[in-house]
């Protein structure tokens, strides 16, 4: 896990950003074969944004499957060949999700090669840079990351 120096106290909704991570998280372990790694970053971007990546070294996806991946109840395998469980609904979820708070979402990926998937929140979401470890968030929509 790779975080910044100096966190950063994000204007979210806490469950939906929980479930940003589990999702992406859960994704990448699901997808990564054992020996691979998993990693995850959170860092500052230009304009004071906050990026949040997700990168796996697993089993990756063309641009058709990205595109198939990101649509409601989108399958990559068929039912008939199906080696991971899943419903289809969870990245279209987590780019909604990324959506309604303003948020860019993007995934590169290659077969065999691995996957990240980047969540960019902007400026205007990130309320302060430089918070101490005691620091409180002012309300459920405000956390620290």
């Amino acid at each position: 896990m790779r975080l910044p120096e100096t966190p950063a106290l994000l204007l979210a909704d806490r469950r939906a950003l929980r479930h940003i991570l589990t999702n992406l998280v859960g994704n990448a372990i699901k997808f990564t074969p054992a020996g691979g790694h998993v990693s995850v970053a959170v860092q500052s971007e230009a304009g004071g944004g906050l990026e949040l990546s997700i990168a796996d070294t697993g089993i990756g996806m063309s641009p058709e499957h990205i595109k198939i991946a990101v649509t409601p109840f989108g399958q990559v395998e068929n039912a008939r060949t199906r080696k991971y469980e899943g419903t289809g609904l969870g990245l279209p979820i987590v780019k909604s999700l990324a959506e309604l708070h303003g948020a860019s979402f993007a995934i590169d990926s290659a077969l065999g090669a691995g996957t990240t998937v980047r969540v960019g929140f902007p400026g205007s979401r990130v309320l302060e840079w430089g918070l101490t470890g005691d620091a409180v968030a002012p309300s459920e929509l405000a956390f620290a990351v």
